[in-house]
């Protein structure tokens, strides 16, 4: 049933070899910055725009803390962000978020949160920090989204982005 939800281009031939113009590799279009100098240069200037990047490793040593600094170190630099979570609640990962781009201390952020007005002053905040060396341009914005586990399907994720693109 959900066959029908996936897009079938069939116009779309792919990438021509003989093309001179498929090979050009302009970094400024193609990357984004992950925000650790030493991190862009193992990836050559940054993620690939397109491209599944797979962070791997056991349990509790780090993963959706890399991807949430991912997250907003992309969002730092003007790019709107939705990060999926299947197994941490949505609270969480926005009180990960806020304590890295609202520089509140993890212990201390379940009693700030409670203050709108403080938070909601924090993000004009960092809404207002441009032109500087944390960000190249106006901040992006970080949307989170939490799925069920036992039945997410690709699709679903497929089409709450689409339905995030179109909204905002």
């Amino acid at each position: 049933d959900n066959m029908t939800l996936v897009d079938d281009d069939n116009d779309d031939l792919g990438e021509d070899f003989d093309d001179p113009e498929t090979h050009k590799q302009d970094v400024s279009v193609n990357k984004m910055r992950t925000g650790w100098q030493a991190v862009d240069e193992l990836l050559t200037g940054g993620w690939d725009h397109g491209t599944l990047g797979v962070l791997m490793g056991e349990t509790n040593c780090g993963k959706s803390m890399w991807m949430l600094n991912i997250g907003a170190n992309l969002a730092n630099n003007g790019k709107n962000v939705a990060i999926i979570t299947l197994e941490m609640a949505s609270r969480k990962v926005m009180k990960r978020l806020g304590s890295m781009r609202l520089k509140i201390k993890p212990d201390d952020y379940d009693e700030i949160s409670k203050d709108s007005q403080f938070l909601k002053n924090k993000i004009n905040e960092l809404k207002r920090v441009t032109g500087n060396d944390l960000f190249e341009s106006k901040p992006g914005k970080i949307f989170v989204k939490k799925f069920n586990t036992s039945d997410c399907t690709v699709t679903d994720i497929d089409n709450y982005i689409r339905k995030l693109e179109d909204s905002k």
